[in-house]
Formats: C-alpha cells, structure tokens, sequence
C-alpha cells in the first residue's frame, strides 16, 4: 500500500499540477477592462448556451492543457445572449446570428476578427494562434474560405485594403 502511494505522488510530481480551468467573465464591460488593463485582447463569444448550434463548444470551462495553452494570451468572456444583459450586449454589437466570436487588438480598442457561426476544431485553434498577440491576420483581411467575414474586405482588382 505505501509503494502504490508513493509511486502516484512521484507520478503527481513527475507531471506537475493541472492547468486551471480557463476564467471566463460573464460580464463585458468587465472583461473589456481587464483586457485593456492588462493590454490583452479580448476573446468575445456571444451565445445560447442552451442551443447547440449557436455555441462555441471549444470555449469550455473545463482545464484541458491544449485550450489554457491557446487561450492565455486573452481576457476571455462569454456572454449569454438569452439573458437581458446579453441581450443588450448583442444589440451593441449588432449581432443577429449566434455564436458570434469577436476578438480585439491588444488595446481592446479595435476588432480584428470577427466570425458568426460555428469553428471547426482546426478553425478554432488557428484563429486563437493567428490572433494571439492582438494583431490582425492577413486571414483577417482578405476573409477566410468559409465565407464569413471578420470586418475587413479587400478589392482585388486595385490590391486595396478596405475597413468596414
């Protein structure tokens, strides 16, 4: 019994402790504070959580390394939009369409990236790279090959770049 308990502790030692669950704030107005003072971008994702289809089931509260690994450089917040509160949120945002994932730049001041609807797994984990230090993609402005937009279009026939 004493050779099973020290052999788990040096196991528990040898692989350190687990990673904390991501913190996600429920509230904006905080989450964009945070995120301005700590000059992090934001990670926005507005949903129903009660509805698949209009969740982003990679923004898990649960401490799995590869997720707290993606989603430390980022002030994390979800937003409920069947709530009043999320509601209002969403209409500030002029959101219809849910999920609807936002990310900021480092100021929290500017979107960099923008997608309604779901993320494939691959998806979720290359926009969490690409925008990790706060700076816009070239993904980000030419848009993606699933169509959505991230709020930047560009004009090809002049090689332009356009905000919207």
């Amino acid at each position: 019994m004493n050779g099973i308990l020290a052999s788990l502790t040096i196991v528990a030692a040898t692989l350190g402790a687990a990673p904390d669950a991501p913190n996600w704030h429920s509230d904006y107005g905080q989450a964009l504070e945070s995120a301005k003072a700590a000059q992090q971008p934001l990670l926005l994702v507005l949903e129903n959580p009660k509805e698949a289809q209009s969740r982003v089931e990679q923004a898990t509260f649960t401490n799995d390394p590869l997720q707290a690994e993606l989603l430390g450089p980022y002030q994390l917040c979800r937003v409920d939009v069947t709530t009043p509160y999320g509601s209002k949120v969403a209409e500030v945002f002029g959101v219809t369409q849910f999920p609807q994932t936002v990310i900021t730049d480092k100021s929290a001041s500017k979107i960099i990236f923008r997608k309604a609807g779901r993320f494939t797994s691959s998806e979720w984990t290359s926009t969490l790279i690409s925008h990790k230090d706060g700076q816009p993609s070239w993904t980000s402005y030419i848009g993606n090959s699933s169509g959505t937009s991230s709020g930047y279009t560009s004009s090809r026939s002049r090689g332009t770049i356009c905000f919207t």
